[in-house]
């Protein structure tokens, strides 16, 4: 059952409520379970682990001022130093236009600044400014505590095993990703 922090605060009116109730608090994944294979029972888990982690996570890091958005694409652009917009584009997988305007947004709130690329006159650098760094360091220990928090449920030794298979299923995907198809 999904925790209760996660039901809709308003129900529809009229008859529609009482069924409403009845299925407040439990997902998707929960009420199909038995009705699906394995494969498509560990499909399921692994979306709504997923989407509700990235969503209990970015509802925490919201409450201390950051988005996990935010802090996920300030902290490519500080690792990687000076990344184009183009790198950042490939890396998660977004058009270029959603990261021209995510990094605009970071640019007018002086989190990052964009430097000519002295290799490439057409290209341009993202560079992590004081204020980006700042936000940084506020907003990762939050990230960390959640991680922590959640993973704590499995011992080392689960965690590495889960770590390991997640890890086979990503090199799958990058074989799949790559064959050809008639």
């Amino acid at each position: 059952m999904c925790d209760p922090a996660w039901r809709p605060s308003i129900r529809p009116p009229g008859p529609v409520a009482p069924l409403r109730t009845i299925w407040q608090g439990y997902s998707l994944w929960s009420l199909t379970k038995n009705f699906m294979s394995a494969r498509d029972n560990l499909a399921e888990s692994l979306r709504e682990f997923y989407i509700r982690s990235h969503r209990v996570m970015d509802r925490l890091m919201r409450s201390h001022g950051a988005s996990l958005a935010r802090t996920k694409l300030l902290l490519y652009i500080s690792r990687l130093r000076q990344p184009r917009s183009t790198d950042i584009a490939e890396a998660f997988g977004f058009a270029p236009r959603t990261v021209t305007e995510a990094i605009d947004a970071l640019e007018r709130e002086g989190l990052v600044r964009r430097e000519a690329d002295p290799n490439d006159r057409r290209a341009k650098r993202i560079v992590m400014t004081a204020d980006g760094q700042n936000a940084i360091d506020a907003s990762e220990p939050v990230r960390r505590e959640l991680i922590d928090r959640l993973y704590n449920a499995l011992s080392e030794e689960e965690a590495e095993q889960l770590a390991a298979l997640l890890g086979r299923l990503i090199d799958r995907l990058g074989e799949i990703e790559h064959q050809k198809y008639p």
